[in-house]
């Protein structure tokens, strides 16, 4: 029996654009995509120096911070940018079929780098949008948490302690 204000975090699907690239575009678009890589490092990298996060949270970025920085998200989605795709198409793919591979396994450590991959590849694909994420950073005081599923960068960031 919980008594406080609702706060409701549903946060929107990101559905890829579905355009195909002309030749002449792909560079573009790989430069588009390595740069919304870089800007989502950079705000884990701007987590990581706060001395506000907890050790269990530290954790949870620092673990996407190394998924971000592992080439077999950027290769993947790199290379269905050369095929055509858009980059926020890409990125939706890349993640998806990363995570298949970590859920495939045994094993609920990398069953978990799953979801890691998809919140990672969502925050490439708000910035690739020019988006901002729906944020837990303003959970009223003493609000009930309603929602579907929380991801590990949201979790991470979240103040719970409220």
């Amino acid at each position: 029996f919980a008594i406080g204000p609702a706060f409701a975090h549903f946060p929107p699907d990101i559905a890829g654009q579905g355009r195909m690239l002309r030749a002449e575009e792909i560079e573009g678009e790989i430069d588009r995509f390595r740069t919304a890589v870089g800007a989502v490092q950079a705000r884990m990298d701007h987590a990581l120096a706060q001395d506000s996060l907890s050790a269990g949270d530290r954790g949870i970025v620092a673990a996407l911070r190394d998924i971000a920085a592992d080439d077999s998200l950027a290769g993947e989605a790199e290379g269905l940018i050369k095929g055509g795709n858009d980059a926020v198409s890409a990125v939706i793919t890349a993640a998806s079929t990363i995570a298949a591979e970590f859920s495939a396994v045994d094993d609920h450590y990398l069953n978990a780098r799953a979801d890691d991959v998809h919140a990672l590849g969502r925050q490439i694909c708000l910035v690739l949008l020019g988006q901002d994420d729906v944020s837990l950073e303003n959970i009223p005081e003493g609000a009930i948490l309603i929602a579907d599923d929380i991801g590990a960068w949201d979790l991470a960031r979240a103040p719970l302690k409220r």
